[in-house]
């Protein structure tokens, strides 16, 4: 039997969703550094300036991750996690801070005494290659939008297959075709596979 909403929904999950991520700390210019670094690997992100906003910001923004760096200081560091902890936030949170920083290690221990799932903390100075790799988890690898059409399983199964014209436009001339496969969506628009 054919069910062409289930493939429309197969085809939407294999899309890639840009991971969110919110960057927490006191100064605006680390917060700033940060969240450029972050979208050029393929981040959206919000920022947080103090515990207080983590609330409407994790409700407005729905990060997956949180980075948080120590350059605030502890105090400010600590508060951020009981903010996120007293939100229940169902995320990661990534802590910046000098490598071998007891007080590091202190805010990694709070964190998950908090219930905070707690990533490895990321030493400072960094490269981006570090981050990344930090991060890796979250950006995800796009699976292929087009798998390969199989023109007689398509055709056996009832279903058609249409032929869409490619127009070079400085030539005004017919260059190539590109087939795809209809879909009738529920509200009845189609929409198409293309291979």
């Amino acid at each position: 039997m054919d069910h062409p909403r289930i493939e429309e929904l197969a085809r939407f999950s294999r899309q890639k969703v840009t991971p969110r991520v919110c960057v927490a700390d006191g100064r605006q210019h680390v917060r700033a550094f940060l969240a450029e670094a972050l979208e050029e690997l393929g981040f959206t992100t919000c920022e947080c300036a103090r515990a207080s906003d983590m609330v409407a910001v994790l409700d407005t923004h729905l990060p997956e991750l949180v980075v948080l760096p120590m350059s605030a200081g502890a105090v400010a560091a600590g508060e951020m996690l009981k903010a996120l902890a007293a939100k229940a936030f169902g995320g990661k949170v990534l802590l910046l801070g000098p490598n071998g920083s007891p007080v590091v290690e202190a805010l990694c221990e709070m964190g998950e005494n908090l219930g905070v799932a707690m990533l490895a903390p990321l030493a400072t100075p960094f490269r981006t290659g570090g981050l990344h790799a930090s991060v890796a988890a979250f950006l995800a690898v796009e699976a292929p939008l087009n798998p390969p059409v199989d023109t007689t399983e398509i055709m056996r199964s009832g279903r058609s297959l249409w032929y869409q014209p490619k127009i070079d436009t400085p030539a005004l001339a017919l260059h190539d075709a590109e087939r795809f496969i209809p879909i009738r969506h529920r509200t009845g628009v189609r929409s198409g596979r293309r291979s």
